[in-house]
């Protein structure tokens, strides 16, 4: 078995070139990869800034925020981090820290690969190169910055596009996987995406994630700054937050630096790039990102062909599970394999979970729950974890402000259905239960967020389709209630289960 793997691998460097064998050898990226890749390394600042510490755990007991599937399995909350595959888990609260933990063999001074997180950082350093005078504005085209585009009808894209995810360019992360992984082992990233990333939309006007829009963003600030990205790093962010561990940043033969998911950080330093986007880009009285470039990274908005779900690296797109889309602060930076910091500006917590990936555990979920808590709970709380919503109220119809109707059902299996859309799109669309108060088919890319009015009862829903969302309001037809009534035998007891 292992001499015919070598044979393979002899055979793909030899016709394919060396990335497609890094590829096959490697099998996947992993919070590892430092090792794996040479790399720019950011020292940390002379004036380091702590967190307070506490010895003892604040944390509100694990059964009132841990999902009932996983307190079947684990018996404390160390327990639930180690076999969850956690390497760090820390919970700070108005600068305090009130739970820090590492396992499975790292500690708080080993920085780990955070993925996409290394988006949000990139970005930032985009809004402190505006202000420092090196971009002019985030409209100046791509073009001005890296030369190959200048051929096509990428000539176009600029770097709001970027930031936005709008670019058009054809490389969604989650249809081109096997291109995102050449692009992950190229040697020369600039040049694989000058020959081989073209453009599929036209710029401005259809959300995708795609990484590669934040790799040519960080082509275009290297060139801008006329500096490494790890200086200006170290200068601009590093110091002045006194972060109190190496950062490291990973790069191709070429020397690109992957700014869209090759940094290396550690949990603390991760808390204060939290830190500084919970107080507007303000570190201690020193503007560090302009206050506009915080609330465009931290505000839902659909501006300029983007997704109310995300913006400038930070996520939105969860927020549903606890309050209505547009009534709660929260943001996110997450990367693969389950990398966050969680900012909840309302409760001043911030959460950052570093590790390796495990599919079951929903995390947003989680962080949401647990933030809320510490905020309204001495000791214990008889909250459940989910919100407690009758799935029934989901039943009926519902209109748009162009006349376009919804309807929702369930049908003899008690499977969800959908119907209606404009031109009667939906037929008969399955939907699974996704949160307490969403329906979704991931495949079709169908979302259906309700809305709450002040008294729990649905009114409304937004309909997602990971591009655009839009309000239907809830009608009442006569025979809304009969109808109920006569599904009622479909309800489940949610009380000790987990709706998903």
């Amino acid at each position: 078995m292992k001499i015919s793997l070598f044979i393979l691998t002899f055979l793909l460097i030899t016709f394919s070139g060396c990335t497609t064998a890094k590829m096959l050898w490697h099998n996947r990226p992993t919070i590892d990869d430092w090792k794996l890749f040479k790399a720019d390394t950011v020292m940390p600042s002379q004036q380091p800034f702590k967190f307070a510490e506490t010895k003892i755990n604040q944390l509100p007991p694990i059964n009132d925020w841990v999902e009932n599937t996983f307190l079947q399995e684990y018996y404390s909350l160390e327990e639930f981090l180690i076999k969850s595959k956690t390497t760090a888990f820390l919970v700070i609260r108005n600068d305090s820290i009130l739970y820090q933990n590492y396992f499975n063999g790292y500690f708080e001074n080993q920085p780990s690969i955070v993925f996409s997180i290394s988006k949000a950082i990139t970005t930032a350093l985009v809004g402190i190169a505006i202000r420092d005078g090196h971009i002019k504005d985030v409209d100046q085209k791509v073009v001005e910055y890296f030369g190959p585009f200048a051929k096509d009808q990428r000539r176009e894209i600029t770097l709001e596009h970027l930031l936005q995810m709008t670019s058009g360019l054809n490389h969604e992360d989650q249809e081109r996987v096997l291109r995102l992984g050449m692009a992950y082992y190229n040697g020369d990233v600039k040049k694989y995406i000058a020959n081989r990333v073209k453009l599929r939309h036209e710029p401005g006007t259809r959300f995708a994630y795609k990484s590669m829009d934040t790799q040519v963003l960080g082509i275009c600030l290297e060139k801008a700054i006329d500096t490494t990205v790890a200086a200006y790093m170290q200068q601009s962010l590093w110091e002045p937050l006194g972060m109190e561990f190496p950062a490291l940043i990973t790069h191709d033969k070429k020397k690109n630096p992957r700014v869209y998911g090759g940094m290396a950080v550690c949990a603390r330093d991760l808390a204060k790039i939290g830190r500084l986007f919970l107080n507007n880009g303000n570190w201690n009285g020193e503007q560090i990102i302009p206050l506009e470039w915080v609330t465009k990274s931290t505000t839902v908005s659909e501006d300029g062909g983007g997704w109310w779900g995300y913006s400038t690296g930070w996520w939105f797109n969860d927020q549903y599970v606890v309050d209505n889309i547009y009534d709660t602060q929260q943001f996110y930076a997450t990367g693969f394999e389950g990398q966050y910091i969680f900012v909840d500006p309302q409760t001043d917590v911030i959460i950052v979970r570093q590790g390796y990936g495990k599919e079951d555990v929903k995390w947003m979920t989680m962080m949401m729950r647990l933030s809320r808590l510490i905020n309204t709970c001495e000791t214990t709380c008889e909250l459940p974890l989910h919100a407690t919503i009758d799935s029934l109220a989901f039943i009926g119809d519902y209109i748009n402000k162009d006349g376009q109707r919804f309807n929702i059902r369930k049908d003899k299996e008690g499977e969800w259905i959908l119907k209606g859309g404009a031109f009667s799109t939906f037929k008969g669309e399955k939907l699974d239960r996704e949160s307490p108060r969403s329906l979704v088919n991931l495949k079709k890319k169908i979302r259906l967020i309700f809305h709450l009015d002040r008294e729990g009862k649905v009114d409304g829903l937004y309909y997602d389709n990971f591009r655009r969302q839009q309000y239907y309001q809830k009608t009442a037809p006569k025979k809304e209630k009969k109808f109920l009534e006569r599904m009622k035998f479909w309800k489940k007891d949610e009380t000790n289960q987990t709706p998903y």
